[in-house]
């Protein structure tokens, strides 16, 4: 009896543990494009945040601002105030 106890309450410890593990998640929310002659430019939003069994923590919003360059390679950059003002709950 008390060994089935024991067996119980380790099993239970174990799928709690393993019911808090949660991983990070990065989802891309939009996309903008364009060009001018000469330069193409996009803008990347995104959400980051830690998801597991429970579902996913508040996370942050974040936008990229990337420059394509002639040869297509690509240069992006935070967009520091913008990200400050989506995420009110980092400051």
């Amino acid at each position: 009896m008390r060994k089935n106890m024991i067996f119980m309450l380790l099993a239970v410890v174990f799928v709690l543990g393993v019911c808090a593990c949660s991983h990070p998640v990065r989802a891309i929310t939009h996309q903008s494009y364009w060009e001018k002659p000469g330069e193409a430019h996009q803008y990347v939003c995104y959400w980051e945040g830690q998801c597991g069994f429970n579902g996913c923590d508040k996370g942050e919003s974040l936008i990229k601002l990337c420059n394509i360059n002639q040869d297509n390679t690509v240069q992006c950059s935070m967009q520091d105030s913008a990200n400050s003002l989506l995420n009110p709950q980092k400051k």
